[in-house]
Parts: C-alpha cells; sequence; structure tokens
C-alpha cells in the first residue's frame, strides 16, 4: 500500500476534526489534554504549533487528491535521538482494511531512516488490543506507564512501548 506523507497543514484540521465522534476515541489519539468534540481551530493549532519541527513534527498522509487520510506526529528531542509517535489518526473509511498498519509502518521507517531516531516510544491505552498486538508485531516492548489527568472522571493511563534502532534495523534486514 503506497503511503504519501506530508508536512501536517493547518488547513487539514477541516477534514481531520470530524474523525474523532467520542471522548474515549479522542482521548485515545489525542491524550488527555484533549477537548471534546474536536473543533477544526483546536487542531488547527495543534498542527501549526508542529510545523516548525522543533520537538513536534507533524504529518498528514494524503490521497491522490491532497486530501488527509492519516495523520502522525512526533515529539523529538535530536539531542538525545529519541522521539515519540504519537496523534497517530487514520480517516474512518480507511480503518480496519491495513492501511493503518501500512502508515504506522512506514512512520516507523520515518523516524529511523530519516528523523535521526535512536529510540522511538510510543503510548497505547490498555484498552486498544488491537493497536498494542499490531506495536508487539512490528518489534515495540513495553517500558513503563504514563499516567495523566483524568478524561471524564476515569484516569487516563497509557501504557509506554518502545523500540531501539538497532532491533528495527535487524529485524527489517531479516525481513
Amino acid at each position: 500500500m503506497d503511503i504519501l506523507l506530508r508536512p501536517a497543514r493547518s488547513a487539514d484540521a477541516k477534514e481531520m476534526a470530524g474523525w474523532f465522534t467520542d471522548l474515549a476515541g479522542l482521548a485515545s489519539w489525542g491524550g488527555p489534554e484533549v477537548s471534546f468534540p474536536l473543533t477544526e481551530d483546536q487542531l488547527a493549532r495543534w498542527i501549526a504549533a508542529g510545523a516548525d519541527q522543533k520537538p513536534r513534527i507533524c504529518f498528514t498522509a494524503v490521497d491522490s487528491a491532497d486530501k488527509p487520510v492519516g495523520h502522525v506526529q512526533f515529539l523529538r528531542d535530536p539531542a538525545i535521538h529519541w522521539a515519540r509517535l504519537g496523534r497517530f489518526g487514520v480517516a474512518p473509511e480507511l480503518r480496519g482494511i491495513g492501511f493503518g498498519r501500512a502508515l504506522f509502518e512506514h512512520a516507523v521507517r520515518l523516524a529511523f531512516t530519516e528523523l535521526d531516531v535512536e529510540h522511538l516510544a510510543l503510548a497505547v491505552m490498555p484498552a486498544n488490543e488491537r493497536a498494542r498486538r499490531l506495536y508487539l508485531r512490528a518489534g515495540f516492548r513495553d517500558e513503563g506507564v504514563m499516567p495523566g489527568p483524568s478524561v471524564a472522571g476515569q484516569p487516563w493511563v497509557a501504557t509506554v512501548m518502545g523500540m531501539m534502532r538497532q532491533d528495527w534495523l535487524r529485524q527489517n534486514q531479516a525481513a
């Protein structure tokens, strides 16, 4: 599956704001600091903040008509060659058909081959078993937990998973 990524633009927010229809899905995507419903303005501010590539960089996956169909954000610390993959999202019409997996694999490859990352981390909600299985199959391992403020009266705690570049290289050279 071909993936076309470009730097995210504030204008992408118009399409992406409707991707999350409930608080749980939005909090799983954006963390505990998001406000429901996700608005175009809120999302456009996040994208604009990630446009300078320090410490955050945002990418939009687009179709052949340049319509946003996915989103990937990296929070980086270039001094220690570390990044966290976050705010990873896929348009609802492309969920469940392998596009999310392909976008995820593309984002991991980008981190290790173009962003000079040695350690890539991500956070996943414990109840998101589908995503957890994808990350484990890709070679990510549990590294701990990341607590945050409560969302709708429920504690927000994510599992932190990570992978080292050398492990990714070894895994992909064997394939």
